[in-house]
């Protein structure tokens, strides 16, 4: 898919005319105050023009109207927008998204904001108070490619020695703001599996373009497939 940096009108293209969220809400991730406590929506709404991992399925929405309903089926891959990968992604015989651990999925996290940089490896981890975290989720550049048209090779990645820095520290899930962990061109898939074989669970493709950085209460819920990725609700509240 050829790369073109020119913004969709996310409202416009991914909600039907009585369902519209605003561009504000879609891309900023901002949903709302509870109890004075702010909750940021990570989560891409799906829709057909949202960027996809080249030669994955395209988004397909079909709405039928049938005796008074509207009745919509769903066509995409299991790895499109928003979504955790579980380790049978690359591990033969690992275990589906069905099998993760929820309480991995919920809990204290913190959002580290490495905007600066191209790579993300050990020296950039290195700079920022993660010791003891057990759930990071790191923002970067990349978020503002969520609101562009198609697939950029030119996304920010983790080296493999970032994976081995954070299972050093106990990372026991870790989110990015693009559709991999691994550089585009990679064969091995380094990143995905030092981290899926240790246990560390992956979500990809947060946005986290309106989120300071911060510590957060994380919530991740991925639909309950037996697969290897399911799409998910992301959700972070302030502390």
């Amino acid at each position: 898919m050829s790369e073109n940096n020119e913004k969709y009108n996310a409202s416009k293209a991914c909600n039907t005319e009585k369902d519209s969220v605003s561009v504000s809400e879609n891309l900023n991730c901002l949903s709302g105050v509870t109890s004075h406590r702010r909750i940021y929506d990570i989560t891409q709404v799906i829709c057909p023009e949202m960027p996809l991992w080249p030669g994955d399925a395209p988004v397909a929405l079909k709405t039928n109207y049938q005796d008074g309903v509207s009745l919509t089926s769903i066509s995409m891959s299991a790895h499109c927008g928003t979504h955790v990968d579980a380790p049978c992604h690359v591990i033969s015989g690992g275990v589906g998204v069905s099998g993760l651990n929820l309480q991995q999925m919920y809990g204290k996290a913190r959002v580290c904001d490495m905007g600066g940089v191209g790579v993300v490896d050990s020296a950039a981890l290195s700079k920022h108070e993660i010791a003891g975290v057990k759930r990071l989720l790191i923002k970067t550049s990349n978020s503002e490619l969520l609101s562009k048209f198609g697939f950029s090779t030119k996304y920010v990645y983790l080296a493999e020695d970032a994976a081995r820095f954070l299972l050093h520290i106990g990372i026991k899930l870790l989110a990015v703001d693009y559709l991999s962990v691994d550089a585009y061109d990679s064969t091995d898939y380094a990143v995905h599996r030092l981290l899926l074989e240790a246990g560390v669970i992956i979500v990809e493709g947060v946005n986290l373009s309106g989120v300071p950085p911060a510590d957060y209460e994380m919530v991740c819920l991925p639909l309950r497939i037996a697969t290897d990725g399911a799409p998910a609700r992301v959700i972070l509240r302030s502390l």
